[in-house]
């Protein structure tokens, strides 16, 4: 986000940061603003914080699970009545309730606008709270990485720790997945475009 712009989560404060919105139930408020308030906690695992809570409240058997929607999308994730999200503005609500920053509204955006944050290229590496991006979409723009590699970014999520994802899906909305196993092994290999690190 830039200073000035409306994200549609809060106002921007300064060079998008963002204040948190007042519409949403006091004790999901209060469970956030704990995450947010624990000095024991790093940038990265706040936001693996924050996206169980959203797996928790909103995934796909919650009882008031968030539906995939490109035309409706936005990162009220914890608002009242707020049910379409995609991945891209899922992770800019984990983000912005995490630690209150305007992540961007598309994936390509997202790692235009955090190009100068630290990127992993080895899904090894990853730690909990890394935002991972997913390359080789053949409809999406090309997007250049800080290393200078090209890719066409499709798929974006949030990494927990131990093999494991939290990301809202065309489907399933919501969901924890794990990206070690089975046919989802692919999101680890060769579909892996980078991650960034807060």
């Amino acid at each position: 986000g830039s200073g000035g712009a409306d994200t549609g989560v809060g106002a921007v404060t300064e060079l998008g940061k963002v204040t948190y919105p007042e519409n949403i139930t006091p004790n999901v408020s209060a469970e956030l603003q704990a995450i947010r308030d624990n000095a024991s906690l790093s940038n990265g695992q706040k936001i693996a914080e924050v996206a169980k809570v959203a797996l928790k409240l909103r995934g796909k058997d919650s009882g008031n699970k968030i539906v995939y929607n490109q035309t409706g999308r936005s990162p009220h994730i914890f608002k009242s009545g707020h049910k379409l999200a995609d991945c891209s503005s899922f992770v800019n609500g984990v983000v912005m309730h995490a630690l209150g920053i305007d992540w961007g509204y598309h994936t390509a955006t997202q790692i235009q606008a955090n190009a100068k944050r630290h990127f992993i290229y080895d899904s090894s590496k990853l730690e909990a709270g890394d935002i991972i991006y997913l390359k080789d979409g053949s409809d999406s723009k090309p997007v250049t990485l800080p290393n200078g590699q090209a890719i066409r970014v499709y798929h974006t999520m949030v990494y927990i720790g131990d093999g494991h994802v939290i990301h809202c899906t065309t489907k399933k909305g919501v969901e924890k997945l794990s990206i070690v196993s089975g046919w989802a092994t692919k999101y680890a290999g060769k579909n892996f475009g980078a991650a960034i690190r807060t």
